[in-house]
């Protein structure tokens, strides 16, 4: 990948040596032959600066993903004056991946979302050039500029808490090295966005003798982000006693917030070393079971922890449970008008009890027989831990979910049968007025055993021509989600029942009564998203929170009643000094602006 000009801000600092670790990402293709029909796709492209500022007469490349049913395809056509046009197999949606204009790069302004292509096969974009920070990184207590400084970027990277960070988990795709401040390059930080289209990241940093930090880059805007780390403290656990235990999951909590900052497998080891941390009060722990779902505690210790110094903790786990193990095996039964060709059935073990890592089974689906009107694939699944197992298929287009329980004798011959496709048509309308609505999310999901949302679940594609989210889903019952707080309706979710044809439905949105927070640094509006986390509480009012969405500037926050609320800033941003909490009056029916001027650390 060609990287872009370096920034201006790079002459006031060393400039970062990056090392990509990104791997060569494959995709489903649209198959293309010969007799293939093809089409032009044409348009224009307009970038905008930092201060807003419009570019429509830029040189340069894009890329776009074209979408025909399940499969997809990526393509680069370069640009002139703004211009663009490309030959393509026939497709009927399209996105923008990324684009390099006037030699920098840019990204896609709206969500990634894939956009119907109109009749005239014309498409006018818009995108954002992309810019990098000057990451200064000090001592915490100093205040002093430090040398070795690493930083990463990647996917999943999380900030429960900014100094407490031992092993963050996530997948490193670059990192840039060097003594602060270090000029990053914009290049480098959208590796880290999702297929380059998120513009607000999180980076995570490290210094030797240094606890973990993180830093908020807004890739929008150039900036300088400081990043302030604490002397580190390191902790040595040795876990003894029942060797069934080393199976389990180590972690290890904040006192005060009770995030968690580390949770990894033991995977067998006895001693694990932990270092990065910050100092202060944890709680170590060994468990069964995911962190959410409340785990098993096979033991656990509290713990302080100085800054410089390394302490030894010794754990000893009580008996784990005993596991029997069974064998499994069956079809499924696929009608052939969904077209599809599953490759993998996942069946996960309902029981919190069993470490996370043997819960989920990943099963090979073999073609079998065919029939007129069925695709059948076999399974198996040989000395799965016995209990009651969910099997969904993670496909966009057909999101199954089903059930069965193992017992000790096994099971075999299981059939699981889909039911046969039918058209979905939704739409939503002003619950008082009537007026037609348009949410910013609409997912559907399949019944499961255990409840809408906790399984597989699919979004929905806006159809403009018919004015409603179209999508294909099982005969049976559904569960719909819209939310449309940014409207300023309250997210609606619906239960469907849907027969053979097309099954279309609207539903009503109620107003929503809550808050619009925009977070300022001078003129300049900070992205609030991944950075602070809020909460409302009722101070004069017997409202609670109902509902949040997150946006790329503002965060709304709706509540069940209207008036006086206190809000809260859980997570605070780096490099400002703490937001005192405020009490904001809330109107009924309407989301209340909410303005918080920020004021950086002297």
């Amino acid at each position: 990948m060609k990287l872009d000009d370096r920034p201006a801000n790079a002459s006031r600092a060393a400039v970062a040596t990056h090392t990509d670790t990104t791997s060569t990402a494959t995709t489903s293709a649209i198959p293309v032959s010969r007799d293939d029909p093809q089409i032009r796709l044409h348009g224009s492209i307009v970038v905008s600066d930092e201060n807003g500022i419009e570019h429509s007469t830029q040189d340069g490349t894009l890329v776009l993903e074209l979408r025909q049913g399940s499969e997809t395809l990526s393509l680069q056509t370069p640009v002139s004056a703004g211009r663009w046009s490309i030959d393509a197999p026939s497709c009927d949606q399209a996105r923008v991946m990324s684009a390099t204009l006037g030699g920098r790069r840019a990204a896609a302004d709206a969500t990634y979302s894939f956009t119907p292509i109109p009749a005239d096969r014309n498409l006018d974009l818009r995108v954002h050039w992309l810019y990098g920070p000057l990451l200064h990184v000090r001592d915490a207590h100093t205040r002093q500029e430090l040398t070795q400084v690493v930083v990463e970027c990647g996917l999943g990277l999380s900030r429960a808490n900014s100094q407490d960070c031992a092993r963050p988990a996530g997948m490193v795709l670059s990192s840039a090295s060097g003594p602060s401040p270090l000029a990053i390059l914009p290049e480098e930080l959208a590796r880290s966005a999702f297929a380059g289209t998120e513009t607000f990241i999180t980076v995570r940093v490290r210094v030797p003798d240094y606890a973990w930090g993180f830093a908020q880059i807004d890739l929008t805007r150039s900036s300088e982000v400081f990043v302030d780390l604490l002397p580190a403290a390191g902790l040595d656990v040795d876990v003894i006693g029942d060797a069934s235990a080393l199976s389990a999951n180590l972690r290890v909590r904040s006192r005060v917030e009770r995030a968690i900052i580390l949770d990894e497998a033991l995977a067998g080891r006895t001693q694990v070393a932990i270092d990065g941390l910050s100092p202060g009060r944890f709680t170590v722990s060994v468990e069964f079971g995911p962190a959410w779902e409340n785990p098993q505690v096979l033991t656990s210790a509290e713990v302080e922890l100085i800054a410089a110094t390394r302490v030894h903790l010794q754990l000893q786990p009580t008996a784990s449970p005993p596991v029997q193990r069974a064998d499994m095996s069956g079809e499924l039964w696929i009608p052939r008008e969904w077209n599809v060709d599953p490759s993998t059935l996942i069946a996960r073990l309902d029981d919190k009890h069993v470490p996370e890592d043997d819960r989920s089974l990943w099963l090979s689906l073999r073609a079998s027989k065919q029939t007129p009107t069925f695709d059948t694939f076999q399974w198996e699944a040989r000395r799965a831990i016995v209990g009651h197992y969910e099997f969904t298929l993670h496909s966009p287009e057909l999101p199954f979910v089903a059930s069965a329980e193992l017992g000790v004798e096994g099971l075999k011959g299981v059939r699981f049968e889909v039911a046969p496709p039918t058209t979905v048509r939704v739409s939503w309308v002003d619950a008082e007025r009537g007026d037609p609505l348009r949410p910013e999310l609409v997912l559907w999901s399949p019944r499961n055993f255990r409840g809408p949302w906790t399984g597989a679940c699919s979004q929905a594609e806006f159809d403009p021509r018919i004015n409603a989210f179209e999508f294909r889903a099982p005969v049976g019952t559904i569960h719909v989600l819209a939310g449309a707080l940014p409207s300023g309706y309250l997210r609606s979710d619906e239960t469907a029942v849907l027969v053979p044809g097309v099954n279309e439905f609207r539903w009503k949105l109620q107003r929503a009564h809550g808050i619009v927070i925009r977070l300022m640094d001078g003129e300049r509006p900070v992205t609030a998203r991944q950075v602070a986390t809020f909460e409302l509480e009722p101070f004069e009012s017997s409202g609670k929170q109902v509902d949040q969405y997150f946006g790329e500037r503002e965060t709304y926050l709706a509540v069940s009643s209207a008036g006086r609320h206190r809000l809260k800033i859980v997570h605070e941003l780096q490099g400002f000094l703490p937001v005192p909490d405020r009490i904001v009056d809330i109107a009924p029916g309407r989301m209340t602006p909410v303005e918080i001027a920020l004021v950086r650390e002297p």
